[in-house]
């Protein structure tokens, strides 16, 4: 059985504004450091900045929330989020591997999020002890089903792994593994119109047929594009703003803060 959230707060609305962050890599304590920077602090930048300069219904976490996956680092981050006083959803990432992780459905299932003329579907792709990304059997059944019950709404899709390669080799291996399996779910409705995630640490589009995939920088350290190796990037953390019409397009931008909190630390060879 999968877990629906209805929002009235979005029946009528158009444009609902989705702001997107991810990978924010939380330690226990807020002050301290991950690869050089504060992540935060970064993390609290990022949302002030989105606070000044875009306006947003809604707030979408695509996963690693957490460096450090224990109750008080979930408690700190669910904290800040709530002075927003706005809905907040959010995805387990491979980080996320944690018995701690504040999920919002038993098992991690397909969630719904009813966004009036849209429909978001969150889905786990956290598999244990595992960098990569693998949606279970179970949970593509189960979302087929969600595609064809809410086949009167567009649809856009949120998970941690990014379905397809985004120019870098060492992260290929590290990326949804049943990618085909999903695409093909997916190729089969064609009211789905986006699929977000996070993982990848930069910003990447890819049209597949009606379908336009996307990640977002990280509220943290970002991934150098195109690269061979692991290779931190001097790009500053920031997010994405979605805006979906009722009539079924979107606009989407980037956004990013001025500096990075902290000395990002370019030597290191992972993490």
């Amino acid at each position: 059985m999968n877990h629906a959230i209805k929002s009235e707060h979005f029946s009528n609305q158009s444009p609902v504004r989705l702001l997107q962050i991810s990978d924010c890599h939380l330690m226990a304590e807020a002050d301290r450091e991950f690869a050089g920077i504060a992540p935060y602090q970064s993390l609290q930048a990022v949302l002030s900045h989105a606070q000044k300069n875009v306006a947003f219904d809604c707030v979408i976490n695509t996963g690693d929330i957490a460096q450090q996956p224990l109750p008080q680092t979930y408690e700190l981050y669910q904290n800040t989020l709530s002075k927003l006083e706005r809905p907040h959803y959010w995805v387990r990432g491979n980080h996320d591997e944690s018995k701690h992780f504040p999920s919002l459905s038993e098992n991690d299932q397909p969630t719904v999020i009813d966004l009036g003329a849209w429909c978001m579907i969150l889905i786990n792709s956290q598999v244990d002890q595992k960098v990569s990304g693998m949606i279970s059997d179970h949970d593509l059944i189960q979302l087929d089903r969600l595609l064809a019950k809410h086949k009167t709404q567009y649809i856009i899709i949120a998970l941690h792994h990014n379905t397809f390669d985004v120019g870098c080799d060492w992260l290929s291996p590290h990326r949804l593994q049943n990618s085909e399996q999903l695409l093909a779910c997916l190729g089969s409705h064609e009211h789905v119109r986006l699929v977000i995630s996070g993982h990848v640490h930069q910003d990447f589009a890819h049209q597949h047929g009606q379908m336009t995939f996307l990640s977002c920088p990280s509220t943290s350290i970002q991934f150098k594009p195109n690269q061979n190796e692991f290779c931190l990037d001097q790009a500053t953390p920031g997010y994405r703003l979605l805006e979906l019409y009722a009539d079924g397009h979107f606009e989407t931008s980037v956004h990013r803060i001025e500096h990075a909190v902290g000395q990002v630390d370019f030597a290191l060879k992972s993490y």
